[in-house]
């Protein structure tokens, strides 16, 4: 039956993408699919004829159409084609990319002109749109999870996808407070409570400090490396299922694209058997020169096969408590989001640091949870007529540190990666010389390293100059600065210089849906 008074939440990343609604009587739940699966893979292809593929239908046709579908495009909107993570990307696509503007885009067959990621993304997001309104007819907007530090530029671009796809986003909120809505911290008489989202989905793994006060949630700190996730435990099993081909055939197909994406298809599938049984076939049927697949492949060899990866996930658990100044001991549960945390084995794995306690929550499969809790807070925000009037427990938070560059040159931090929304900080600035007439504020994003590599470069803010400073020695004069960050994301700055009273002021404003 149709609901005409279910809220929408959405969760969208580079391996699938899940519609869940919210029933006005309570309760959320998952919306399946055309396919009458719960979840649609990140792929599009183009047939012939102008059939276009959408999600399951595109993965089951990549092995006779690679050069014509693309997938995990998501993480592409708005990054440079020179990224390294970017390269990473192209590299396991099967039809061809291009460098457009610094952007990537896609030259696919069937298909005349470069398609972008946008576009790729606008079809898909039309795609779940439809599923939502099957069961929510009169829905016009939805909540949609993302990553925590996703960046303005790219939630600028999600917002646009949606609106070419016919419904608003009514707001954005981190995949972390999402998975801990959707498993019901903050709520009932988990008011007070600490937890971490261990989010192992498709392109990296984030583990996230949650914090429950009061029922209001706060993100307390995160770590992130792309180098562990789906992709990683795919490239390992690829790897040694091409072993095995060749040792039973004399054949080698590394470097064949149409076998690898018939053979990477049957290994999605097959990860997914051995996430609930302890064998599965791996079948590909004329995987080369009509010579088929046929291999039994054990969940204990998988494990091993894949176990350089699990074996670092404790140690990002271990890393994010020590930025909070927390131990295993301050946490109440481990919530697994992300459709890789499926394994019983990251369970496992996680659940050796607690010293027998049983702090694992895998009662909802990872790929599920964080689109339920965007449809709770979606729910939550049903009457609600602005942001500024959202309720406290899921407000959102700052997502990169806004950071004062000093006379030094070194970065001040003012706002912290994780400050719950609204948040405001003020930092006073001396001169470096003596009788110096103006001192130059200059704000930065800045973003922490991921997977142990460099740090992005700070992005910048804004500029501002305060001029005839009173004369005096260096280090006696001079100025406060005060940075506000909204509920909404806008970002008012004002400097001021006590002696004279004069005042500077301006404003940044939000990334507007």
């Amino acid at each position: 039956l149709v609901n005409l008074t279910m809220s929408v939440g959405l969760s969208l990343g580079d391996f699938c993408g899940v519609v869940a609604v919210a029933r006005e009587e309570g309760g959320e739940e998952v919306i399946a699919n055309a396919d009458g699966e719960r979840s649609t893979p990140t792929a599009v292809g183009f047939g012939e004829e102008g059939v276009v593929s959408i999600g399951l239908a595109a993965v089951q046709g990549v092995g006779r159409n690679a050069k014509g579908t693309a997938n995990s495009f998501v993480s592409l909107l708005s990054a440079s084609y020179d990224d390294p993570l970017v390269q990473e990307n192209i590299k396991a696509q099967t039809c061809k990319t291009v460098n457009v503007g610094g952007k990537v885009a896609f030259e696919l067959d069937n298909h005349e002109g470069a398609v972008t990621p946008a576009d790729l993304t606008t079809m898909l997001l039309d795609g779940l749109w439809k599923t939502a309104v099957t069961q929510a007819a009169d829905a016009t907007d939805a909540v949609l999870a993302l990553p925590i530090g996703c960046s303005a530029e790219h939630t600028q671009a999600l917002i646009a996808c949606a609106a070419s796809a016919g419904f608003a986003i009514k707001q954005c909120i981190s995949e972390p407070v999402a998975a801990a809505l959707g498993a019901g911290v903050g709520q009932g008489t988990r008011t007070d409570e600490t937890v971490v989202v261990f989010d192992m989905g498709a392109s990296r793994t984030t583990a996230t400090v949650v914090a429950a006060r009061g029922g209001a949630l706060t993100v307390l700190g995160t770590a992130s490396d792309p180098s562990l996730g789906g992709a990683a435990c795919d490239a390992a099993l690829m790897k040694l299922l091409v072993k095995e081909f060749k040792k039973t055939t004399k054949v080698d197909i590394s470097d064949n694209a149409k076998a690898l994406a018939k053979l990477a298809a049957e290994c999605t599938e097959t990860k997914h058997i051995l996430s609930t049984n302890t064998t599965a076939t791996v079948f590909v049927e004329s995987l080369h020169d009509g010579i088929d697949f046929n291999h039994k492949l054990t969940r204990g060899k998988l494990e091993m096969t894949v176990a350089s990866v699990y074996r670092k996930c404790g140690a990002m658990i271990t890393t994010v408590l020590e930025s909070c100044g927390l131990t295993t001991a301050d946490v109440d549960e481990v919530l697994l989001a992300g459709g890789a945390s499926i394994p019983p084995k990251v369970s496992k794995v996680l659940g050796m640091m607690f010293e027998g306690r049983e702090v694992i929550n895998a009662s909802v499969p990872g790929n599920e949870l964080v689109a339920l809790g965007a449809a709770r807070q979606a729910y939550l925000l049903r009457d609600v007529p602005s942001l500024e009037d959202a309720p406290a427990m899921a407000r959102p938070c700052v997502t990169a540190s806004i950071c004062v560059k000093t006379s030094a040159g070194g970065m001040a931090v003012l706002l912290g990666a994780g400050s719950p929304l609204p948040a405001s900080q003020t930092a006073r600035l001396l001169t470096s010389e003596d009788n110096q007439s103006s001192i130059t504020i200059e704000l930065f994003e800045a973003r922490k390293a991921a997977g142990g590599g460099d740090a992005p470069a700070p992005t910048a803010l804004a500029a501002a100059a305060m001029k005839d400073l009173p004369a005096g020695p260096a280090g006696s004069v001079g100025v406060t600065v005060s940075v506000t960050v909204s509920l909404a994301g806008s970002i008012e700055v004002e400097i001021t210089e006590p002696k004279s009273g004069k005042v500077v002021k301006g404003s940044i404003p939000a990334v507007k849906a």
